[in-house]
């Protein structure tokens, strides 16, 4: 063989090695992507049976922006609109001292001064036969307050 002959032959297995090594990948892409297919399905299916929870959505927008829609302007102090991360928060506030209130807690430890305190659950915790009457329980709660605050500001 001439050195030609050699140079093919080296060119060849190069080739056929390039070959296999991009088979084995293209299979593994492919296996990787089912197992991603598989993910995505099993997903949306606990997705059908139990779905993300946002109380946000289990109040009225109206009384949730009445509620929750204000802030004060922080080198003024005159009452503003807030932005949606505030009133995120605001509504936070209630609802997880609801939550604490109706046992949704669980014993957090402080390091500083070596002491547990309750801490509200996250909205994933509450039992799926109890959501709903939490959720009907918020509504209630909210309407009362805006009720409260809307009389209030009608006497001013």
């Amino acid at each position: 063989m001439g050195r030609n002959g050699k140079k093919i032959e080296v060119l060849t297995r190069k080739s056929e090695n390039l070959e296999h090594r991009l088979k084995v990948k293209e299979t593994t892409l492919n296996e990787v992507s089912k197992e991603l297919e598989l993910l995505k399905s099993n997903k949306s299916a606990a997705n059908t049976i139990n779905p993300d929870r946002v109380l946000k959505y289990a109040i009225d927008p109206d009384i949730y922006d009445f509620l929750f829609g204000f802030t004060y302007e922080k080198n003024t102090g005159k009452p503003v609109k807030a932005d949606t991360e505030r009133m995120n928060r605001s509504f936070q506030n209630l609802y997880k001292n609801i939550m604490m209130a109706c046992g949704y807690t669980y014993p957090n430890y402080n390091k500083t001064n070596n002491e547990f305190y309750p801490k509200a659950s996250p909205v994933r915790d509450i039992p799926e036969s109890e959501y709903p009457d939490f959720c009907e329980l918020l509504q209630k709660i909210t309407a009362l307050i805006y009720t409260f605050k809307s009389e209030r500001k009608a006497d001013k």
